[in-house]
């Protein structure tokens, strides 16, 4: 049986806060949690279709048939809980930011983002189940205050305008300061100064300045995407891994004869990199796991599938843990999350809509709608 390819996650692109002077704790839930309820309260829409069929809509105008809304299409559920077309087109909205993409590139970022957005749904579930969630009363003071913070911004304004603007209710809202809270709370529970530096020790790489300079042999698609093209594709990576692996072969041989990327005229150099840049994050992560001149196993990203090699270091330590705590806080706060994902995954009900691309669960095994599939959503 064939191994599938692997991947490695697409970097959500978020914009964290700051808050500098503030506890340690509210500085770590600060960087993340606000995007994270924002997807909380969108997926609590209420929803009586079940995932991937068509849902009803009203009744089709005499010239041309009614095409169902993207925030009436279930795509996934999670325990019961959905996740519409409409979310992940807002995720993918994001993450662009206006770029235009590609078809392949496109449908690769719908799969991650997907993927993303179910993994934020079990934390959903989690703080649902935690004993020490917040209670009305504390969100009750939560409230109150963002009413007086908005005030002294600006007397005129008011929080139940600001809502409506947005197209969010007030029970909306309270669930949101709900998982603020309640996350606030979990974090702080978990987050000491002495975990923090013991995690920057363990991860310096990500932090303190360091470089280094990477190869890659690129296996890039030539026809359309679809499973059955990635297979292709990961299949030739991982046989010219082995054979780079049993000295059949070098890596400077392995990019003029397989490589098809730019970097192919200059052996496959593509300079120095930092870990937060500017490579993506699924090309970065494996890169900075490497050992020198060590060659990893097939990595995709939606460019194709790279070999990659590390041949030299630099920088090391030139940033202190005070200099990054900001950076530190944010990472061990995404870890902490990434382990209450992992803890509500085993017993969570998964189903997943044959019509968007995604990820099989729990695997890294790409699923790509068929065509005639599409039409029947009208997508």
């Amino acid at each position: 049986m064939r191994k599938p390819f692997r991947s490695q996650p697409l970097l959500l692109t978020c914009n964290f806060f700051r808050t500098r002077g503030a506890s340690l704790a509210r500085s770590v839930i600060t960087s993340w949690c606000l995007l994270f309820c924002l997807w909380a309260v969108w997926g609590y829409r209420a929803a009586a279709q079940a995932v991937g069929d068509p849902p009803a809509a009203s009744p089709p105008s005499p010239t041309s048939p009614a095409q169902p809304r993207p925030d009436q299409i279930i795509v996934a559920k999670i325990n019961e809980l959905p996740i519409f077309m409409a979310d992940v087109e807002q995720a993918l909205e994001r993450h662009l930011k206006g770029r235009q993409v590609d078809q392949q590139v496109r449908t690769l970022m719908i799969a991650e983002l997907l993927r993303k957005l179910m993994e934020e749904r079990m934390l959903v579930g989690f703080i649902d189940q935690w004993p020490d969630r917040a209670t009305e009363a504390e969100i009750d003071k939560v409230l109150e205050e963002r009413r007086e913070m908005i005030k002294t911004k600006d007397p005129m304004a008011d929080l139940d305008k600001i809502l409506q603007k947005a197209g969010m209710t007030l029970a909306q809202y309270r669930r949101r300061l709900f998982w603020e809270t309640s996350w606030s709370k979990y974090v702080a529970q978990k987050t000491t100064r002495e975990a923090l530096e013991k995690y920057f020790e363990d991860h310096h790489q990500e932090f303190d300045g360091s470089q280094i300079r990477v190869r890659h042999v690129l296996f890039r698609p030539v026809k359309n995407l679809d499973e059955r093209e990635f297979q292709r594709l990961y299949d030739r990576a991982l046989a010219v891994y082995q054979q780079i692996q049993a000295k059949e072969l070098t890596f400077d041989q392995a990019v003029e004869k397989y490589s098809n990327g730019p970097s192919r005229l200059q052996n496959g150099d593509l300079g120095w990199i930092e870990r937060s840049g500017p490579m993506l994050e699924e090309f970065s992560k494996p890169a900075f796991g490497l050992k020198m001149n060590e060659v990893s196993e097939p990595i995709l990203t939606q460019f194709g599938v790279h070999l990659i090699m590390v041949t030299e270091t630099r920088g090391e330590n030139l940033k202190k843990f005070d200099d990054v705590l900001d950076k530190v806080q944010v990472a061990y706060s995404q870890m902490i999350m990434s382990q209450a994902t992992e803890e509500f995954r085993a017993a969570a009900k998964v189903e997943i809509s044959p019509y968007i691309p995604h990820y099989e669960w729990g695997t890294k095994k790409l699923h790509i709608p068929d065509p005639k599939l599409l039409q029947k959503t009208g997508k």
